[in-house]
């Protein structure tokens, strides 16, 4: 989790060339859909609903990712410990 954070758009310009694997994860980091959303919303005046395929992914990937912690938690109960 702390690595997709530095590699998301937070440390290094938006308008930057980069090579076309770094573009894909960019585009599937749900870090990035957040910190680029914001920065267009509050820099550019742009809305996030303007790009529909940046919203419709970010929530696929949102859900799946819940959705394997959710099953592997449920599976996993009797030998994860809770400290509380």
């Amino acid at each position: 989790m702390r690595l997709m954070f530095f590699i998301s758009p937070v440390f290094w310009k938006p308008g930057q060339t980069l090579p076309e694997i770094f573009i894909i994860f960019n585009k599937l980091n749900p870090f990035a859909y957040i910190i680029n959303g914001f920065r267009d919303s509050v820099l550019h005046n742009i809305s996030i609903f303007e790009n529909i395929d940046n919203v419709i992914s970010f929530w696929i990937i949102t859900i799946l990712c819940f959705l394997i912690g959710a099953l592997f938690q449920d599976k996993m109960r009797k030998n994860l410990l809770d400290y509380l």
